[in-house]
């Protein structure tokens, strides 16, 4: 794409757990040795989040117990994003319907120092099997609602020290 000095672009890009916007002027671009732009310093820059809390790509094993439905069942399961208001969980078994209150049991890694945690969540969301997820396995989006002081400072050192140490996602 070709830009000209003097031209106005508007800059949108994903930040951790939103999005910026800005305004800018080209002042030049270059193709040598790759393609640069150049542009001027912002003004200001607009911030809308998008989500409660920064969230970051893990691959965690998970023992799944629905709350709601009386029951003894586990379910084995894979929470693939987390953060520390809620996580995404692929499984190729269903777990629990919208608004069934679940029970997330993992072992977490922190220093050295593993812990069992387990965590009260809400479902929120239910996707039906996605053939974009390894074997079709159903994706469900939970929120966190713990009310042991104790398990959610576990849960916020291990999301933050997965965020110091993983990719994070952007939305």
């Amino acid at each position: 794409m070709r830009f000209r000095s003097g031209q106005k672009v508007v800059a949108r890009l994903m930040v951790d757990n939103g999005i910026g916007i800005f305004a800018s002027i080209v002042e030049t671009q270059t193709a040598d040795p790759y393609p640069i732009l150049h542009i001027s310093y912002p003004e200001n820059v607009s911030f809308k989040g998008i989500r409660g809390a920064t969230r970051v790509a893990i691959d965690q094993p998970v023992e799944i117990t629905n709350l709601t439905i009386i029951s003894d069942k586990t379910i084995s399961a894979s929470v693939v994003d987390v953060s520390v208001t809620g996580a995404r969980i692929e499984s190729m078994s269903a777990f629990g319907d919208i608004g069934n209150k679940i029970q997330v049991t993992m072992h977490v890694g922190i220093a050295n120092i593993v812990r069992e945690l387990t965590v009260e969540a809400i479902i929120r969301s239910r996707g039906d099997v996605d053939p974009q997820t390894p074997n079709g396995a159903i994706t469900y989006g939970v929120e966190f609602i713990e009310p042991d002081e104790d398990k959610r400072l576990l849960l916020y050192a291990y999301v933050y020290a997965q965020i110091g140490s993983e990719e994070i996602i952007g939305g």
